[in-house]
């Protein structure tokens, strides 16, 4: 259980279904020190509305995000803390309703999509200009030149986060610290760096980087390709979420733990630039919390 002197806020993200079974299955407790607050739909478009409305009264910007896959969305959350501006999930060829009402009501003037029109079609786009909105699409050829594109985006004075393209976890746990401190999460395949990505990262003036999951996630021939490398990993995703919080706990803000699912992306993709607004971490759980995470 996370403790505190002062009274933490646990915020859970999660599909209602998922919310109801760790209320029923008494394996999450609360005490008179935590107080609990649930952001969450019917599903992961509602929750996504329903985060955006927790910490967005109004917003200039917005960046809009596949809810029906992960890859291009991976990198979006220290994109969307650049521009203070929630994560917004829509279907595929058609803008959700829900993501449709929370623009209007954050009367929004640009919405940046991550992902190209195989994630997002150029039918939302239309969509969008015709809500008089202004709309720039960040997307590449694939996940890894996204992750990069948005990076230069970002730039990587304050250093870079390197993770394995093919899986979503170790992302998502960094992603609130690293909107935060402002540093890209670069996505690479699991034995070496894309040549794109190596290029950039030579010819690039970063002093720090941070490497997710173990060696077969992220080689050690990536690790010590990077300059002053830290590798944070664990035997399994929720292992390596704990190590991630644990090597940044100076820098996070315990009073507000951000709880979600660890077996979607969905909800910890939106929460987590709502979580990066008070520098607070998320945490991965499956239907139980795990002896670290307490």
């Amino acid at each position: 259980m996370v403790k505190s002197k002062e009274k933490n806020k646990i915020f859970f993200s999660l599909l209602a279904i998922t919310l109801i079974f760790i209320v029923n299955s008494n394996k999450v407790k609360a005490n008179d020190e935590i107080d609990f607050k649930r952001l969450y739909g019917k599903e992961r478009y509602e929750t996504s509305a329903s985060i955006c409305s927790g910490g967005w009264d109004t917003s200039e910007y917005a960046v809009l995000a596949s809810g029906e896959g992960f890859a291009d969305a991976l990198s979006a959350a220290p994109l969307a803390k650049k521009y203070d501006a929630p994560i917004i999930l829509t279907g595929k060829n058609k803008l959700n309703d829900n993501a449709k009402d929370q623009l209007k009501k954050l009367d929004t003037k640009e919405v940046i999509i991550v992902g190209g029109p195989g994630s997002i079609s150029e039918d939302i786009v239309t969509e969008l200009k015709n809500l008089g909105i202004k709309v720039n699409r960040i997307y590449g050829e694939d996940r890894y030149k996204t992750s990069l594109k948005i990076a230069k985006e970002i730039g990587v004075k304050n250093g870079v986060v390197v993770t394995n393209g093919l899986g979503f976890a170790d992302a998502l746990a960094m992603a609130p610290i690293a909107a935060s401190k402002q540093m890209p999460i670069l996505l690479t395949p699991s034995d070496k760096l894309t040549s794109d990505t190596m290029e950039f990262l030579k010819k690039s003036s970063y002093n720090k980087s941070y490497v997710l999951g173990g060696t077969a996630t992220v080689s050690d021939y990536i690790k010590n390709s990077l300059k002053n490398p830290t590798r944070l990993s664990g035997m399994d995703r929720f292992q390596t979420n704990i190590a991630i919080l644990d090597h940044f706990r100076e820098d996070i803000n315990l009073d507000e733990v951000y709880i979600t699912s660890g077996d979607g992306y969905a909800d910890a993709l939106s929460g987590s630039v709502l979580a990066s607004k008070n520098k607070s971490p998320i945490i991965l759980i499956n239907d139980d919390l795990n002896r670290s995470t307490k």
